[in-house]
């Protein structure tokens, strides 16, 4: 089920604050829902797909390289951002992020991004200061 602006300013109120009524209404517009079960990759270590994940519910722990091999360094519960460093400066994603539980997250692509700068100039840079 796609967000609404009431479950938008609930999870993601730094965000939702910044972007303002119309700005929220345009980001709600672009945004792709993907839903992911236990265990799946949310987010996978040196790639480079530079969305910006919005995590509605769920729970995903993170993941960096060891010494043998990926180490759980830490958890993501609902309302938080991922992928944000790539998603701004297309880099390679420096940690791996797996679903510990069904998760649903609303993903803005690059090329959704840019529609967010055609349509409204002034949320698509109070997003960036935000996701920053």
């Amino acid at each position: 089920m796609p967000l609404d602006t009431h479950q938008l300013h609930d999870r993601f109120r730094p965000l939702a604050a910044a972007l303002g009524r119309g700005g929220t209404e345009v980001l709600l517009g672009l945004l792709e829902e993907e839903s992911y079960a236990p265990g799946d990759v949310v987010v996978d270590l040196d790639s480079g797909d530079w969305m910006l994940h919005l995590l509605e519910c769920g729970r995903d722990s993170v993941q960096l390289p060891g010494r043998s091999g990926l180490a759980e360094v830490g958890e993501l519960e609902a309302g938080a951002v991922l992928g944000e460093v790539a998603f701004l400066d297309h880099s390679l994603h420096t940690a791996q992020v797996v679903a510990d539980t069904l998760c649903v997250c609303h993903r803005l692509s690059t090329a959704s991004r840019l529609q967010l700068w055609e349509r409204d100039p002034v949320a698509a840079a109070n997003l960036e200061r935000v996701v920053c």
